[in-house]
């Protein structure tokens, strides 16, 4: 079974330089939006993914984890599914930084709905804390109004 684990941060963007680092852009929605079993839909560049996840919780140590289950699907298949989207598109371009242990962290710059949304995620293996670049704030990883799907469901 897939798991995921990842913290989740707002951060000081006057903190963090991103000029050069590689950057996608990201457009996503979902064709569920039941918390115990969502299906997202997600387009990255020219490629497609499918992601079932399960029901998220927050760890010991502050990181939220859930089973996560994703697919490579064909590019013309995930433009069809967007007519069965559920809510609002997500679009955000998200950048990879380097922290300061090494991990790579994807900032996610929201736009759209959500512009000015700014929200950093590393992920971990289970039991693991990251050590934080001094541009993180607030540790957002169990409140749930800083998940994809709800920002789905409502705008920022």
């Amino acid at each position: 079974m897939g798991q995921e684990t990842e913290f989740k941060y707002l951060i000081d963007t006057t903190k963090i330089s991103i000029l050069g680092l590689p950057c996608k852009n990201i457009s996503q929605w979902y064709l569920s939006v039941d918390p115990a079993r969502c299906v997202r839909v997600r387009q990255a560049g020219m490629q497609a993914y499918i992601t079932i996840k399960g029901k998220s919780t927050v760890n010991a140590e502050g990181a939220q984890t859930c089973p996560e289950f994703e697919y490579d699907i064909p590019y013309d298949d995930s433009i069809e599914l967007k007519e069965m989207a559920i809510g609002q598109i997500i679009n955000k371009n998200r950048v990879f930084v380097p922290g300061p242990d090494g991990r790579t962290w994807e900032v996610d710059f929201f736009y759209g709905l959500h512009l000015g949304l700014v929200i950093a995620e590393c992920e971990v293996r289970a039991g693991y804390s990251p050590l934080l670049p001094d541009w993180v704030t607030k540790n957002v990883s169990g409140d749930p109004i800083y998940s994809n799907l709800w920002l789905s469901q409502n705008p920022f």
